[in-house]
């Protein structure tokens, strides 16, 4: 994690400085499962948009997950298994 105005080289999502905060859980209405929320929960998911691994679908919301995010979280995180996106 970085505060803005770090360097640019540095990884991880930039996180705003505002009211919200750092973490909360929060339970996903459609899926019945809890997920990150706060602001570290939302910086995560615009880079993950960002780099492309994930698609904002025009419902509210919803994001896809891309063949290049799941190859890249697998890679980022030693993961050695993720469903394939849908079409």
């Amino acid at each position: 994690l970085r505060r803005p105005g770090r360097s640019p080289s540095s990884r991880g999502p930039d996180l705003p400085p505002g009211q919200r905060p750092l973490t909360r859980p929060c339970l996903d209405w459609s899926e019945k499962r809890p997920h990150l929320a706060g602001a570290l929960g939302a910086a995560l998911c615009q880079q993950l948009v960002d780099r492309r691994w994930l698609t904002r679908l025009p419902e509210p919301r919803i994001v896809r997950l891309s063949s290049a995010g799941r190859d890249g979280l697998a890679r980022t995180f030693g993961l050695t298994h993720i469903p394939d996106p849908a079409p």
